[in-house]
């Protein structure tokens, strides 16, 4: 009888600390010099808290689950239209190789040979009205002559352009791939092509102050991937180039 009472004693002083704690939460502490909120306000943020932590939870949930999924062979094997299925890439004529070797169907690749970002409106104006989840931009090679080799001036236009396809596609995720480096036979033939790292740089300021992704795709571009004009790629390459978009924007 006697530890009965004792477990029954113990019982009670532990509920009377419980109910004395959530008290101080909903309540507020005394004689910290502010106002104590009131009982509906401590419930408020009670609330508040709860629904934080089942949003937290959820994507943990969505995460793991993804990530599951990427680790099928189904997933792994899709074809390069199946990973680029919600998705379009704007660039140039490195970018159009993703529809002349017919890696990607016509209407995912919004791209012009010699094309600068001055020029790039139409094509913004085409990706908004197609309304994809995830669009990819592959400009700069043509830039690094049209800006002087200024890449101060050559952000200011990447960011009007990206600035655009905010406006336009507010739900949608933007990915900037790096410039692809060239041979050595390139840079005989233009030799401002060897600031292609420092824009590259710029590139990666520039996608940490917008707050979008960057696609690096240096190490990609092997030697023997290369048309003999040191500069465009071969039909090999590609592939590559879409897997790398896709693994990065986890699409």
């Amino acid at each position: 009888m006697r530890k009965k009472k004792k477990k029954k004693r113990t019982g009670v002083y532990i509920a009377c600390a419980a109910g004395a704690a959530v008290c101080l939460i909903i309540a507020g502490v005394s004689g910290s010099g502010k106002e104590l909120p009131k009982t509906e306000e401590g419930m408020i943020r009670l609330q508040s808290m709860e629904e934080r932590d089942v949003t937290a939870v959820e994507e943990l949930i969505r995460k793991r689950d993804k990530e599951e999924l990427m680790a099928t062979e189904e997933w792994q094997n899709r074809t390069p239209n199946e990973k680029m299925r919600t998705a379009v890439i704007l660039g140039d004529s490195r970018t159009q190789g993703l529809e002349e070797y017919e890696i990607l169907d016509g209407s995912k690749v919004l791209a012009q040979i010699g094309i600068e970002l001055t020029e790039a409106d139409p094509y913004v104006e085409e990706a908004i009205q197609l309304n994809p989840e995830t669009v990819f931009l592959s400009y700069g090679l043509n830039d690094i002559g049209a800006t002087g080799g200024d890449t101060e001036l050559f952000k200011e236009e990447y960011s009007e352009v990206i600035d655009k396809l905010k406006e336009g596609l507010p739900n949608s995720r933007i990915f900037l791939n790096t410039i692809l480096p060239v041979q050595e036979s390139a840079l005989e033939e233009n030799p401002g092509l060897s600031r292609i790292e420092d824009y590259n740089q710029a590139i990666r300021e520039l996608c940490e102050s917008e707050g979008v992704g960057c696609v690096e795709v240096g190490d990609l571009a092997e030697d023997d991937l290369y048309e003999p004009d040191g500069e465009h790629l071969t039909a090999a390459f590609y592939p590559l180039w879409v897997d790398r978009m896709a693994e990065v924007a986890e699409i």
